[in-house]
């Protein structure tokens, strides 16, 4: 079963109406930054459209009589608890990851109380059942990719290359997450993503091989200001609105693809490297414990650990 079916199987038990059309639709509530929780509310509402109305919108103020999915737990919680909608709405809230500093770890089980809870991997749902939330009310269900979007084009990768100045000897390695703090410069590290392991790593790997580091996303301040530093050779493309623009392209031009994340919920450019046909090393983060299989689709190294890491990357690379 894929993934959108299983999620219309959510959607559709959360409620009798929303099958027989009788509610107006399913309301989803998104980040106001274009990034990861916006783009999966696109294409929930673009793959559900034959099916009901899906509504993107930054609050759920004023909603009634709705199903109301809050897309991340970072915009259903605040400060001082959660959001109090009307009670004439079914709510599910998404919780990709927990990590280790939130906040309001002691406050889930009773804001779920009352709500279905949809994550994208097993880790998080066993930390959610630690928490006591009600196991059946927690869902997994993966996060999809665009197949017919990201595809192993190798014709396009000496144009990609070329365009960007790639020496043609260098290995080029990718990394296209967001990990800086906040939504300017990023130059303060967002430990959670692991930038400091990812510097490491392909450092240690530059003592070995010729590579080059292809980067692309918001808040990148911190990895290129190390990759300076470190004089490892980098192009950063800067961060597209519209990422199907330049991102599957991206893809063509690497040899490998480095998740070095200390929690993650996904991420999406897990499926997106293996829809491209790009070699993946990462740790075992995420939806990684529950699709990847280290020496068969993957090669998975400990959590901080770069050494593993790059050499785990090395043994792709050269073989």
């Amino acid at each position: 079963m894929s993934h959108l079916t299983t999620y219309w199987a959510l959607l559709s038990g959360a409620t009798s109406n929303i099958a027989s059309g009788r509610r107006a639709g399913l309301v989803y509530v998104v980040d106001k930054e274009n990034w990861a929780v916006r783009s999966v509310g696109a294409s929930l509402a673009k793959n559900l459209g034959s099916r009901l109305s899906v509504h993107l919108t930054t609050t759920a103020l004023g909603v009634r009589n709705k199903l109301i999915h809050f897309g991340s737990i970072d915009i259903y919680m605040t400060s001082t608890g959660w959001r109090h909608v009307h009670p004439s709405n079914h709510i599910i809230v998404t919780v990709f990851h927990l990590s280790p500093i939130y906040l309001q770890t002691h406050l889930l089980a009773s804001a779920f109380a009352e709500t279905l809870v949809h994550t994208t991997n097993t880790l998080t749902r066993q930390q959610l059942i630690d928490l006591g939330v009600p196991e059946g009310k927690i869902h997994v269900i993966p996060l999809g990719v665009d197949a017919a979007l990201f595809q192993h084009e190798p014709a396009e990768r000496d144009a990609v290359r070329r365009r960007y100045n790639i020496d043609p000897k260098a290995y080029v390695i990718g990394s296209f997450q967001k990990d800086g703090v906040g939504w300017g410069g990023g130059r303060e590290p967002k430990l959670i993503k692991g930038p400091d392991t990812f510097v490491e790593t392909v450092a240690r790997l530059s003592r070995e091989v010729p590579i080059h580091v292809l980067l692309s996303g918001p808040a990148r301040g911190y990895v290129v200001e190390q990759l300076k530093t470190r004089k490892i050779q980098y192009t950063y493309t800067g961060y597209h609105q519209d990422t199907t623009k330049n991102l599957p392209a991206l893809y063509q031009a690497l040899d490998l693809y480095l998740i070095t994340s200390r929690v993650e919920g996904g991420p999406l450019q897990i499926l997106e490297a293996w829809a491209a046909g790009v070699p993946l090393v990462a740790t075992p983060v995420g939806m990684m414990q529950d699709i990847a299989e280290s020496g068969r689709n993957c090669l998975l190294a400990p959590v901080e650990d770069s050494k593993k890491l790059a050499e785990a990357a090395a043994a792709l690379l050269q073989d």
